[in-house]
């Protein structure tokens, strides 16, 4: 891979690959035409990109001539649309490859009147093993230092079972953390009102000990939910960000990250001067979707890959009924009789949470635990969805 961001590479790194014979590897590879619309062609270009993402990841560049693994000539590649092409290209992937791969990107970099050199970087995949599927097909493929191979059926094996290991770890960690603040050992002292416990796990935490750039933390500012504003601090797990009780009272909330970039946000939802104790099923939808946007913010400054797994718990809910308002239908309110609620969890595969578009996706996910939390108070779902 070459050790540059993409959007800063231009020929004259190209050039210097040529120059100073690079030879291919286990992350890099030459190729001096794109794939083509036959069967083989797809087949082979799927096999490749795949290959790279159950792998380390690595920097697929078409438009060099090779021999012998070694770059010799920058010929580029003649395309009369670009946008176009890289519509089939992204096309081929996305129906090509399952589950799909997050991150990848393509850069078109012009060496001369329409020519081009394609340059496809794609990450390690944490949702590996990626299968190609294209016209029936069902293999999986990874790479070494000689280029991609076929795994056979016990290097699957393993790679699956790696996987699987990946979320019982993920589940593990959080069922610790819920056990730790359900014993009231929070990282500052919480007030005893009803709080929402939000997680978001990225699945590259399982093998992380703490990001390179940790420390970038400390020159940004993200807040807790429902909160206006916070203090930040160093602390021995990670990063915290708090609202500090007013007059020496207990905190509302706080959000931290762990070292290993998992992210924890726990805040109460409930006042002393509320009269109504009511599961506030709104209040808490638009808080989970702007934390949720916040804290993928975090991930990005951070360089973690996606995918991350959402959780969400209530605890202290209790003799919460319905709120009394005219956007619910008419129907009776039964008090929650548990004192702890766990809401579904869901998969986020894009941490870019910006456009309208980006923004709707990420509703789209959250709608089995926005039912599962209307439903806890007696309606049939979440009022957000139409049919």
């Amino acid at each position: 891979m070459l050790p540059r961001n993409i959007d800063e590479i231009k020929v004259k790194d190209l050039q210097h690959l040529i120059d100073e014979s690079f030879l291919e590897m286990k992350t890099l590879e030459y190729k001096q035409e794109l794939p083509g619309n036959s069967d083989g062609n797809k087949k082979e270009f799927l096999s490749d990109i795949s290959s790279f993402a159950n792998s380390n990841g690595g920097d697929l560049i078409y438009g060099i001539r090779e021999e012998d693994h070694y770059p010799k000539e920058l010929v580029g590649v003649e395309v009369a649309d670009v946008d176009e092409e890289i519509r089939r290209l992204e096309g081929m992937i996305r129906d090509g490859i399952r589950p799909r791969i997050p991150n990848i990107s393509i850069r078109q970099i012009e060496i001369s009147d329409d020519k081009y050199v394609f340059l496809f970087r794609i990450p390690k995949s944490w949702l590996n093993p990626h299968m190609v599927i294209y016209k029936g097909s069902s293999r999986f493929f990874a790479r070494a230092f000689n280029g991609k191979y076929q795994l056979d059926v016990d290097q699957l094996r393993s790679a699956f079972t790696l996987s699987e290991s990946k979320i019982s770890r993920i589940k593990e960690f959080v069922q610790t953390r819920l056990s730790e603040i359900l014993s009231n050992n929070y990282p500052l002292p919480m007030n005893k009102f009803p709080k929402i416990i939000l997680h978001i796990v990225p699945l590259s935490s399982t093998e992380l000990q703490m990001p390179d750039n940790f420390n970038v933390l400390g020159t940004t500012s993200f807040r807790p939910l429902f909160s206006l504003g916070s203090n930040p601090a160093y602390t021995a797990d990670g990063f915290i960000s708090y609202s500090p009780g007013q007059n020496g009272n207990p905190s509302r909330g706080y959000v931290l990250v762990f070292r290993n970039g998992v992210i924890e946000a726990v805040s109460s939802f409930i006042s002393s001067y509320e009269k109504e104790q009511a599961l506030q099923i709104t209040r808490l939808e638009e808080g989970i979707i702007d934390g949720i946007k916040q804290y993928a913010r975090i991930f990005k400054m951070l360089k973690l890959e996606p995918p991350a797994y959402i959780f969400v718990h209530l605890i202290g809910v209790k003799g919460l009924v319905r709120p009394r308002s005219d956007s619910f239908i008419d129907i009776d309110s039964i008090p929650i009789q548990k004192d702890f609620i766990a809401l579904p969890s869901v998969e986020l595969l894009n941490y870019e949470i910006v456009s309208d578009e980006e923004c709707e996706n990420l509703a789209s996910i959250l709608k089995l635990p926005f039912d599962a939390l209307a439903n806890s108070v007696g309606l049939p779902g979440s009022i957000r969805y139409d049919q």
